[in-house]
């Protein structure tokens, strides 16, 4: 109102003060996979995957996985093309609900992250109870990993399980190439900027 910018964070934020974030998530899903079922054949069998943030209160809205699933098909999008990020507290807040919606969209193919892992309870045994195929290392860590040896220690652990298990890691904030090159020799398989 006062003719400043507002980050995206700020409008998160105050969406989900509202009550509107669903509103938000939902017409982001649906743009998204319109846009992805308007590719021509090819570029579809290049893209490889496309993240879609979801919330916190989303995931707790009735009606959610119905919706999903029905947007998938009135696009005609490959359910291997998408991959739903969810936040570490929101997934642990309600990990029965949580775990039981990943299940079904895993079932038919959807890809799960694990949003800004370690900004919350950064519990390791919840990795190995959620079917996810990405863990999204929390940007707090990786803006001065180059002279913090706790953050550095703390991204190689969840690089080390990431890989036992099987999980693909991604660095957030990634903002310049030393950063990068650390990331890439402890074995981060993406980097994300900001």
């Amino acid at each position: 109102d006062d003719g400043r910018a507002v980050s995206p964070v700020g409008i998160i934020h105050a969406a989900e003060q509202s009550g509107l974030i669903h509103v938000i998530d939902r017409y982001v899903v649906r743009q998204a996979l319109r846009m992805i079922g308007a590719l021509p054949p090819l570029a579809l069998r290049r893209l490889d995957t496309c993240s879609i943030n979801l919330s916190g209160v989303s995931l707790l809205r009735e009606g959610l996985l119905d919706f999903l699933v029905e947007q998938l098909q009135l696009a005609r999008v490959p359910p291997s093309k998408i991959c739903f990020e969810i936040t570490e507290t929101a997934a642990l807040a309600n990990l029965g609900e949580v775990l039981w919606f990943m299940q079904e969209l895993g079932a038919m193919g959807c890809r799960f992250a694990i949003d800004d892992f370690g900004s919350g309870h950064a519990s390791y045994g919840y990795l190995e109870s959620l079917p996810v195929d990405y863990v999204k290392i929390d940007g707090m860590f990786i803006r001065d990993l180059a002279d913090n040896t706790l953050h550095r220690a703390i991204v190689e652990s969840v690089q080390k399980i990431g890989a036992t298990l099987g999980i693909r890691t991604v660095a957030e904030m990634v903002e310049n190439e030393q950063i990068a090159t650390m990331l890439r020799d402890m074995g981060v398989h993406y980097a994300q900027g900001w």
